[in-house]
């Protein structure tokens, strides 16, 4: 009976040279495109913030609240993939920062999921129920409120 070693290192370091290549194509595109969505990401909220009327249409309501969600995770959550990406490390040592970050990682994509579909809604209401948002109380009710449900 002959014993056959299928172990062996060559295979194991091929493998590292090509993840780490690989990591090194993602740190590249994330970091060319985290650049340009940025950009995009603070000229939409400029223009929408500091021009009054932009900023008092209904519409774009819960556009600000996602565009302001979508900067907070572009600076965050994949500044920390480009940075693990590069160096093959994360930022933390500790187990349970590593673990909070993969948390708000989700939580911040449910969070998006739940302001997309509520935008979908939203424009229905606002172009098939007018009538839901004429009134102080029932736009309070009907448009302001349901985000922060």
């Amino acid at each position: 009976m002959s014993t056959v070693d299928n172990s062996s290192n060559e295979d194991l370091s091929i493998f590292d040279v090509n993840t780490q290549q690989f990591y090194s194509t993602q740190f590249w595109v994330f970091l060319f495109l985290i650049i340009p969505s940025l950009v995009g990401c603070l000229f939409a909220l400029y223009h929408l913030l500091l021009n009054r009327n932009l900023r008092r249409e209904l519409h774009n309501y819960a556009m600000i609240i996602l565009l302001l969600i979508n900067l907070f995770y572009s600076l965050t959550n994949i500044s920390c993939f480009i940075h693990y990406f590069r160096t093959f490390e994360t930022f933390t040592i500790i187990p349970v920062l590593r673990l909070i970050w993969g948390y708000v990682d989700w939580q911040i994509y449910v969070l998006q999921f739940l302001l997309y579909a509520w935008i979908t809604i939203e424009r229905h209401i606002l172009i098939f129920h007018d009538q839901l948002i004429s009134t102080r109380k029932k736009r309070i009710f009907f448009h302001y409120f349901p985000p922060f449900i």
